[in-house]
């Protein structure tokens, strides 16, 4: 069965991320595994345990799982901890030997230009399977 890594990092669009692993899943009859990466500052240890971001994560997490178990999809679910999210996401997906990776992707409004963050850029040199980046469409005027 072919598996989908989904990476939930920020609630603005999760909806918008959700939806197209799902419209994936469905369609291609993958599983799909949600990941949810904190990022340890350096000055702390690896299994340093900030409550409020683990919160977060769990949360996201929860919601993303309703969004697919709504779509009639069901979904694995992990909370990462790594210094770094880029080499964190190519772990897990080499792990899991996942076909496609799927994540948001944040724009800024004021560019006209979209610069690539270091994960995103990152993840298009490194990755061995598809990456989908999803991007939350502007508002209308």
């Amino acid at each position: 069965m072919k598996k989908i890594l989904v990476v939930i990092q920020h609630d603005s669009f999760i909806e918008d991320v959700m939806e197209v692993a799902v419209g994936l899943a469905k369609v291609g009859e993958c599983r799909i595994h949600l990941a949810y990466i904190y990022e340890v500052p350096r000055a702390f240890p690896l299994d340093y345990d900030k409550g409020e971001d683990l919160h977060r994560g769990e949360v996201l997490l929860e919601t993303a799982g309703e969004i697919a178990a709504r779509r009639g999809v069901e979904v694995d679910m992990e909370f990462l901890q790594a210094r770094s999210v880029g080499p964190a996401i190519l772990d897990a997906s080499r792990e899991l030997c996942v076909d496609t990776v799927v994540m948001g992707m944040r724009t800024p409004c004021e560019l006209d230009v979209r610069i690539l963050t270091f994960t995103e850029s990152y993840l298009l040199k490194k990755t061995d399977c598809r990456i989908i980046f999803v991007r939350k469409s502007r508002p209308q005027p």
